[in-house]
């Protein structure tokens, strides 16, 4: 199996239909869990920033995410499936989907030079 992270942006529901909403999500991520397919995920705050380039300029995200999911699965059309069965697809939302590499089990070692002999 193969670990894959979905970012969920946009689709909020009206004030009337938040909590239909929310049943859903909780609905649709213990059918994931009972598949064995969820592994983690969390919904994001609304306080949302990114800081780039060289001087480390901080701005403000255009298109903040609400949440992340990681998802062990078979494959990456697996993961689309699973994307476009999210709840908040039919509110206007839409879903990115990333492979994640395996990482060493030492991620230290991972990131350090080969030393030269």
């Amino acid at each position: 199996m193969a670990k894959f992270l979905l970012v969920f942006k946009g689709g909020d529901p009206t004030p009337e239909t938040k909590v239909t909403h929310m049943e859903e999500w909780k609905t649709w991520i213990q059918g994931l869990t009972n598949e064995g397919k969820y592994e983690s995920g969390m919904p994001f705050a609304e306080e949302q920033k990114k800081v780039q380039g060289p001087e480390n300029h901080v701005s403000s995200i255009i298109d903040g995410a609400g949440g992340y999911m990681v998802v062990n699965l078979d494959s990456f059309n697996e993961a689309l499936d699973i994307a476009r069965s999210a709840p908040h697809q039919h509110n206007g939302g839409y879903t990115e989907v990333y492979s994640l590499m395996e990482a060493d089990s030492k991620p230290q070692q991972a990131f350090q030079q080969p030393s030269s002999q």
